[in-house]
């Protein structure tokens, strides 16, 4: 019916941890000096704070400009060394290409090509040729025969004399009725 009792523990055994005794420390001392200082310089560790964290943003903008400024510089000179590397077609002179055309075929059309990173293009000429000035002509006289839009003139409010003349005029006749 009973429980038997457990058994107790030797009184020589190490001691629990909750019973643990720590050492006090023996002495404790002020220094006033010190204690006046941390009391009264809450403001200049907060300023001294600031700046430093102000130096610090500072000067991982400096670093961070310089990597771009880096990036962008071996960029440039990694393009310009392919551009100056680059194979450049050889350029015959046009009758030898006109001659090695009619030989394949009876018509000749040669056309000057530039290229650039989007493909082939053709160069835009400065001077048009006699036969690029009329259609120009024609196109421009269609541009003309469109109705122009009529703008709507822009909503001003009326001054203050234009008001009370309008009120005039409005009582004026209201008085002749």
């Amino acid at each position: 019916m009973f429980a038997k009792p457990r058994p107790k523990k030797l009184l020589l055994s190490h001691p629990s941890k909750k019973r643990k005794f720590t050492s006090a420390v023996e002495e404790v001392t002020f220094d006033n000096a010190a204690r006046h200082e941390y009391l009264t310089g809450f403001h200049k560790r907060k300023q001294a704070h600031q700046t430093r964290q102000r130096l610090e943003k500072i000067e991982t903008r400096k670093q961070v400009r310089e990597e771009r400024k880096k990036e962008v510089e071996d960029h440039v000179n990694m393009v310009n060394k392919l551009l100056r590397n680059r194979a450049r077609p050889a350029r015959w002179k046009t009758e030898t290409i006109q001659r090695m055309m009619k030989r394949m075929d009876g018509e000749v059309t040669v056309e000057s090509v530039s290229v650039s990173r989007d493909g082939l293009e053709k160069p835009v000429l400065d001077e048009p040729t006699k036969e690029d000035e009329p259609e120009e002509k024609v196109e421009s006289k269609t541009e003309t025969k469109q109705p122009a839009k009529k703008k709507k003139p822009k909503f001003r409010y009326e001054t203050k004399f234009d008001r009370q003349l309008a009120e005039r005029k409005h009582r004026a006749k209201k008085a002749k009725r």
